[in-house]
């Protein structure tokens, strides 16, 4: 009778033989091929979120709709298309007539919102920074007035938080984030979509 040794090799010798026949394995394990590995930078993440980008400045010289975004159809508006000195902003539906285009004027760090029919710019009531303060339009008068100097800090959300110069704490507001015609105002910040708003390029 064979030895177990014998009969060992036999079968392995016969499961090489069988597979390179074709025939059917005996014995013999084979070795699985590796599967394809993905890319890790293209598998999705679980509970991943789109990358939000900040917005680009407005250019120096261009003409804006600034449109808030807790109202997105509105933009901010200088009432009853007058020219006065003193004459309030609201949020307004846009029209796009030339009292709701403001040209973005780059003092600095800083920016002048000039209205484009009157020639008048953005400009805190008193210079004061209050909450509840007036915006309205104004004769400009130098690039070294703080009332009229408008710091434009951009968010995750694309838009611009309107900050004043008097006080960067202070910024431009829609009371309750109405989505109705409403005044503008000066409010301290809180991070709310009343105090954000997008450059439209006109």
């Amino acid at each position: 009778m064979p030895s177990p040794m014998i009969l060992e090799i036999s079968t392995v010798v016969a499961g090489i033989l069988g597979m390179k026949a074709g025939f059917p394995e005996t014995g013999l394990v084979k070795e699985s091929e590796p599967l394809p590995v993905e890319n890790p930078e293209s598998l999705p993440l679980e509970n991943s979120e789109p990358v939000k980008e900040k917005p680009n400045e407005p250019e120096n010289g261009k003409r804006y709709y600034i449109s808030p975004m807790c109202a997105p159809d509105n933009v901010l508006d200088v009432c009853a298309t007058c020219c006065e000195s003193g004459t309030m902003i609201q949020s307004y539906p846009n029209r796009e007539g030339s009292n709701q285009r403001f040209i973005a004027e780059k003092h600095g760090e800083y920016f002048v919102l000039r209205d484009e029919h009157s020639g008048k710019v953005i400009d805190v009531d008193f210079g004061i920074a209050e909450n509840g303060r007036k915006i309205q339009i104004w004769e400009y008068n130098t690039s070294d007035v703080p009332a009229q100097l408008w710091k434009l800090i951009p968010t995750e959300d694309g838009c611009f938080v309107i900050c004043s110069k008097i006080d960067e704490k202070f910024c431009i507001d829609i009371p309750y984030e109405s989505k109705d015609i409403t005044k503008v105002q000066l409010w301290e910040f809180h991070n709310s979509p009343a105090q954000k708003f997008r450059f439209i390029l006109a």
